[in-house]
């Protein structure tokens, strides 16, 4: 794991999943952002468990963060066993359609958080995952690829939490700033560090960092 200057640490690997069963969530997008956040005051590293390597091919051949890709459910257990003894924070971008390789990654989390876009079909996809047997691990939703002006968002939001769903403060709006970070192949905290979509993702990560205990 990478251990940048004043990094803190907790006492034992925490894994944050980041798992959504439909594609176009925006998982790989809080993936890559949350571990660049989280990892500049902890030791983090990134596991991409989609095949397709979406998050190792955002950050390219020399990433800012440790990217471990994961491709089967067999290697993804492999690393959390590996891990699990250790300090600082693993971050699962987990794939779409793909139930093994999301079931392992949910079953080694601490927290799984669950990026939905604003929508009836979007929430329907995503329900098996807040019915996990007995609450554990917790589940954050989070609203993403939010676009301003819409009623959509608050809906979504009242109907996830009148269902008892724990849904995150922050919101991932559906910003251009983010599809530059990717064809700079940087985090979006660097690629527009003042930006609205930094502001949000950071938003974010204070609310993960606390459901994680690091």
């Amino acid at each position: 794991m990478t251990t940048p200057p004043g990094a803190s640490y907790c006492g034992a690997v925490k894994v944050l999943a980041i798992a959504n069963p439909k594609g176009g969530s925006g998982k790989t997008t809080a993936a890559v952002n949350l571990a660049a956040v989280l990892a500049e005051r902890r030791r983090v590293e990134l596991v991409d468990a989609d095949p397709q390597g979406s998050a190792a091919g955002w950050l390219g051949d020399a990433p800012a963060l440790a990217v471990r890709q994961a491709p089967t459910a067999a290697a993804l257990r492999e690393i959390l066993e590996r891990y699990r003894a250790g300090a600082g924070v693993l971050v699962v971008d987990c794939p779409p359609g793909d139930p093994d390789l999301t079931a392992a990654a949910v079953k080694g989390a601490d927290l799984v958080l669950v990026p939905i876009c604003p929508s009836p079909l979007d929430v329907r996809a995503a329900a098996p995952l807040f019915e996990l047997p007995g609450g554990r691990p917790p589940v954050l939703a989070v609203l993403s690829r939010v676009r301003a002006g819409t009623r959509a968002p608050r809906l979504v939001r009242e109907s996830l939490e009148s269902a008892g769903v724990r849904v995150a403060r922050a919101e991932l709006g559906n910003r251009a700033a983010h599809l530059d970070a990717v064809a700079r192949g940087i985090p979006v905290t660097a690629a527009a560090p003042g930006s609205a979509a930094a502001a949000e993702i950071r938003a974010l990560a204070r609310e993960v960092a606390r459901l994680l205990g690091v």
